[in-house]
């Protein structure tokens, strides 16, 4: 598919994985952090939507989420989908704002300290545009990513600035969201259990021949 080979070609440290309910996935795996994009198939067929996305693999979860979702933003904010009539003449630009909105790198180096920022970023977002609730996924990989790499400390961090961000959602957002972060901080006191999930997942997802990059624990 030449839509897919050239964003591909645009994202060379990503390989092409397992597709989600029909839409080619480009992926990466930094040890429990998958990133990529999908091309998502829209019901309009003549045109498709590129997303960027990270998954925390450290959850069991049936299929591939595209936690964080973000994709390329027009100059007056709406979101951008590419014409496949005119992918040729769109793509470059696609690429490129694509990158420009999502905060983390999808083929640069990957560092604890990044993801945790740019998840909490990311939750901050889905807490505004939708709900609160809708940000746990990325609230695990703020806790839990560190926990995994042993960095204690940042784990702690991420901890107390999850907790901070859900307060200033509101009363209602601490009480729904409580129980889970709990949880998560109980998870993050068994490391080894969480690379078992991760081992387990890559094996259901078929995520073995996804490329690899290592996550730098600073």
């Amino acid at each position: 598919m030449r839509i897919a080979a050239d964003w591909a070609a645009a994202f060379p440290s990503l390989g092409v994985g397992p597709a989600a309910a029909g839409s080619p996935m480009l992926l990466r795996r930094a040890g429990p952090v998958l990133v990529g994009i999908c091309l998502e198939r829209r019901s309009d067929p003549r045109s498709y939507r590129p997303t960027a996305f990270v998954h925390f693999l450290g959850t069991a979860q049936r299929s591939i989420g595209l936690t964080g979702a973000t994709v390329p933003q027009q100059p007056n904010g709406a979101e951008m989908t590419v014409r496949v009539g005119l992918h040729e003449r769109e793509f470059g630009d696609a690429v490129a704002r694509l990158r420009a909105a999502f905060p983390l790198s999808l083929d640069g180096d990957l560092t604890v300290t990044a993801v945790v920022q740019a998840c909490l970023a990311l939750a901050q977002r889905e807490a505004m545009l939708w709900e609160p609730r809708m940000a746990i996924g990325l609230l695990e990989l703020v806790v839990l990513v560190p926990a995994m790499v042993g960095n204690g400390d940042l784990a702690q961090v991420g901890l107390v600035e999850a907790n901070r961000a859900i307060r200033a959602w509101g009363p209602d957002a601490t009480a729904d969201l409580g129980p889970a972060m709990r949880e998560l901080e109980a998870r993050a006191r068994d490391p080894e259990a969480l690379r078992q999930v991760v081992e387990a997942e890559v094996r259901r997802h078929r995520l073995s021949k996804v490329p690899t990059a290592d996550l730098q624990t600073g």
